[in-house]
């Protein structure tokens, strides 16, 4: 008996009723919020964007129940996908089916690590990496992504010229339109939004939750202003597929080729993970236990494979959201599995 009680998750066993108003809140919210984050770090992954919402199901279950963050959110994260991405690029695969193949098995590969760094009992070395270097990959990879999507914010169509290599687009007036005016949204958003939520007389809870909405709102005026004025030449997503993902084991093939990127993943995971996961714990007064989130890691690592998706995170982001939303336990990362389960089920 005593076993069994220890494979169920705290937050399960002391659940108080009077959590879950927060905890549903806060699903609905993040919910919402993976939708778009997870299709456009799918796409920055060089991957189809369903394999975003694949990779926010199966591995916050997983999460759920091994992490011992009360709110922690895992799922895509911007560092992780442009390191995938990057791979991928190098090593061109030939289809579509091909390129998701190999991030599953890089998504396995690391997950594999975290979980023997789990047995060994190797979180400790989580404090041996300065926080100007984390600064610096986060500022690399921040501009990297940037940089990608230039062809997406000027148009659909390469040009004869290049940046760093990279070729530019042309210059499309709606496309270009579209960004431009989100992007002006996005920013005076940030400057003004709290002031003016707040001189309308909303709390300060409150206001910070619909300003980090706020971009949410943004992709869905987008959307609306792209169907009404008919813009065909706008690129767009294209069609999700409908239906929860196939579970299958992947096949690593080029295990050499991809060991090095699996184990600098592996560390990027543990890393941006713990970090979340740590500063959230400090506002709630938890203990967040390193070799346990090496292993919850590990775990939604091993569930990402399988999904047929890439490799997956802790997301600081996300995760703030998350508990400013009023989150009380991982049911609310539960319930925003049920929401976007239930979306693709239904699409």
């Amino acid at each position: 008996m005593t076993l069994l009680r220890g494979l169920v998750p705290a937050w399960v066993r002391h659940y108080r009723s009077a959590w879950f108003a927060g905890d549903l809140s806060a699903g609905l919210v993040v919910a919402l919020m993976l939708v778009p984050q997870s299709m456009a770090y799918a796409i920055v992954s060089g991957l189809p964007p369903v394999t975003g919402l694949y990779a926010s199901l199966l591995p916050s279950l997983v999460y759920a129940w091994f992490g011992s963050s009360s709110v922690q959110s895992v799922g895509t994260m911007a560092i992780t996908s442009v390191m995938m991405g990057t791979s991928l690029a190098s090593m061109r695969p030939a289809s579509t089916e091909e390129a998701i193949a190999i991030s599953a098995a890089v998504a396995l590969m690391a997950g594999l690590v975290l979980t023997l760094a789990s047995v060994l009992r190797l979180g400790f070395l989580s404090t041996l990496i300065s926080r100007p270097v984390l600064s610096g990959f986060t500022t690399g990879s921040a501009l990297m992504i940037a940089l990608s999507q230039l062809r997406y914010l000027l148009g659909p169509e390469p040009s004869a010229w290049t940046l760093l290599g990279m070729p530019l687009p042309q210059i499309n007036q709606h496309s270009l339109g579209i960004g431009i005016g989100s992007l002006l949204v996005l920013w005076l958003a940030k400057r003004y939004a709290m002031i003016c939520f707040r001189t309308f007389g909303l709390n300060h809870r409150l206001a910070d939750l619909l300003t980090k909405l706020i971009p949410f709102m943004v992709i869905v005026s987008a959307a609306m202003i792209v169907l009404w004025f008919e813009m065909r030449d706008v690129k767009l997503v294209g069609e999700v597929p409908a239906g929860l993902p196939s579970l299958q084991w992947p096949v690593i093939t080029q295990w050499e080729r991809l060991l090095p990127t699996a184990l600098s993943m592996a560390l990027m995971v543990f890393l941006f993970g713990q970090s979340s996961s740590v500063v959230l714990g400090r506002k709630r007064g938890e203990r967040i236990v390193a070799d346990r989130e090496l292993f919850a890691l590990g775990s939604s690592n091993l569930a990402a494979a399988i999904s047929g998706s890439f490799p997956v995170t802790g997301s600081i982001s996300r995760s703030a959201v998350n508990f400013q939303a009023g989150a009380n336990s991982q049911l609310a990362s539960v319930l925003s599995v049920i929401f976007l389960a239930a979306a693709l089920a239904s699409s």
